[in-house]
């Protein structure tokens, strides 16, 4: 018997000696979004970019969408002052992206 810290099979030991920085970080894609616009695009980008990765054999397991409300609620703010108020059309085309 093993300990639970311990890899149990040769296979995991190898797995482990291959790691490197580069072998954790390949397949990782950072899409770097400065504002409602570039973020919005990126998104109904997504379903594009997903396919493309599957097609090529690369299936993409987990997205991270860091802070998404922010650049909506810097927007919303804006035209608050201004009189102005986008959010909620922003609001409404996000709300029917997946299905469009």
């Amino acid at each position: 018997e093993g300990r639970g810290d311990v890899p149990a099979s040769e296979n995991e030991i190898n797995s482990l000696v291959s790691l490197t920085p580069e072998s954790l970080l390949e397949g990782i894609h950072i899409f770097r979004v400065h504002d409602e616009p570039s973020q919005t695009s990126t998104l109904y980008s997504l379903p594009k970019f997903l396919l493309k990765q599957e097609e090529a054999g690369i299936p993409v397991k987990l997205v991270v969408i860091d802070s998404l409300a922010f650049h909506y609620r810097v927007a919303s703010s804006a035209a608050a002052g201004s009189g102005q108020s986008n959010s909620l059309s922003t609001t409404h085309n996000l709300t029917k992206w997946p299905h469009s």
